[in-house]
């Protein structure tokens, strides 16, 4: 008897928070790539708004953004 094959995880939905346009770009490419819902932003402030309309299963935030810090 075999053991039964678990289903395929589902993308995850992903913000990146980082006010550097380098990193955005590089760990979006890389989740992108995995298949995972990816959204890059370049301040706190819009990610408080996607919060607000989105549901999100993971934030990636950069702990030193200019205005509001994680």
């Amino acid at each position: 008897m075999s053991t039964p094959t678990p289903p395929a995880p589902r993308p995850a939905a992903i913000a990146i928070v980082d006010d550097e346009p380098r990193v955005r770009e590089r760990v979006e490419a890389i989740l992108g790539a995995r298949g995972h819902r990816v959204t890059a932003l370049d301040n706190a402030t819009k990610l408080l708004d996607l919060v607000r309309r989105v549901p999100l299963d993971l934030v990636l935030l950069d702990v030193m953004l200019e205005g509001m810090n994680g």
